[in-house]
């Protein structure tokens, strides 16, 4: 028997709906959209990573994503409505263990104490806590870390070992907050803030650092950085254009390929013979450094092909990082077969040209 899948269109968004899910296809999510299981699995997934103690950010996704569909607002507490998940009040947090995650985190004769952000991540309850609900009768966090450290020490944890904010390469922050839109990356202060890799946790460091320095809001500045003139386009809406344009480049170097051999242009100087690709996760998925995934754009047999748009400069820093990730040395696609050479296709205003990199 045919299994029946219904489509739908909520804005830009594909809505298909399967027997066993939902699958959502449009503007920041990749090439595949973003699957979501039945509501009963859904919830399921939730209540066991919840008794566990700690909701992932892959979990929180699809249930902020399942509130989208019913209600056109994406966030998990619309989520969790539409799933008619309870909210479950934690157990109340005492001064006595905001006190002891403190000398537990920063323990005496430190030199080099880690920082507030690092604190919150493992504690996140205490700091919660600390700078709501102890704010007035112990001056929050700042004041219950002065009490149990010593005078100052908040201070000190905040500027020690942070590179002063007027220090800041912003050329680099840019190219760092470019890679992100390139790849369909929320870059507001709250998804910074949840994710948990090294690279976000610094990269929000350093935007805190200069919107301080500055004395304008955290989205003030990203609008200042990205040069968003007009008041009338939100950050979000900023980020759905720039991935909008980048899948266009994509788009426009997939046509040069398929379309260049029927126009008679020899392109075997650049690209490997064998079947193109532009979909499927599993097709363009491959592993770099050990464990880590990455998506090419393209791939025409075992070449692996990325396209970079705009007008942003590959300083140093980018560079080394599309040499690490697709230069082939060994790797491998999800499908056994290795990478035989990779091509980087820069298709930027003025000028477009091609690194090939082999093993």
């Amino acid at each position: 028997m045919t299994k029946r899948v219904s489509r739908e269109k909520i804005g830009e968004y594909e809505i298909q709906r399967h027997p066993g899910g939902i699958t959502i296809t449009g503007p920041i999510l990749n090439k595949n959209g973003i699957y979501i299981p039945n509501d009963e699995k859904l919830k399921r997934i939730f209540e066991r990573e919840r008794k566990k103690g700690k909701i992932s950010h892959h979990t929180s996704l699809k249930i902020s994503w399942r509130g989208f569909i019913e209600t056109g607002e994406l966030s998990l507490t619309s989520g969790k409505k539409v799933l008619g998940i309870e909210r479950i009040s934690a157990p109340s947090v005492t001064l006595e263990e905001i006190e002891e995650s403190i000398r537990d985190f920063w323990p005496e004769g430190e030199e080099n104490p880690r920082k507030v952000v690092e604190y919150m991540r493992q504690y996140p309850r205490e700091h919660h806590a600390a700078s709501r609900s102890f704010k007035e009768s112990q001056g929050g966090l700042e004041g219950i870390m002065n009490r149990v450290k010593g005078d100052g020490f908040y201070d000190y944890v905040r500027k020690n070992g942070r590179r002063e904010s007027n220090k800041i390469n912003e050329d680099y922050i840019i190219e760092r907050l470019e890679e992100k839109l390139e790849q369909g990356e929320p870059i507001n202060k709250s998804h910074l803030i949840s994710k948990r890799d090294k690279a976000s946790v610094d990269l929000y460091r350093d935007l805190d650092n200069l919107s301080k320095r500055d004395g304008i809001s955290f989205t003030k500045l990203l609008k200042k950085l990205l040069k968003i003139e007009s008041s009338e386009i939100s950050l979000a809406e900023y980020v759905i254009k720039y991935k909008r344009n980048s899948n266009l480049s994509e788009k426009i170097t997939e046509f040069l390929i398929r379309w260049g051999g029927i126009a008679g242009l020899d392109m075997s100087e650049y690209f490997s013979d064998g079947k193109l690709f532009s979909e499927g996760k599993e097709i363009l998925s491959f592993r770099f450094n050990g464990s880590q995934r990455g998506i090419s754009d393209l791939r025409k047999g075992n070449q692996a092909i990325e396209v970079k748009g705009g007008t942003s400069r590959y300083h140093d820093y980018r560079c080394e990082h599309l040499l690490e990730r697709y230069k082939p040395d060994g790797k491998k696609w999800f499908d056994g077969e290795p990478i035989e050479s990779s091509i980087v296709v820069f298709n930027q205003s003025p000028y477009a040209c091609c690194k090939i990199l082999t093993g």
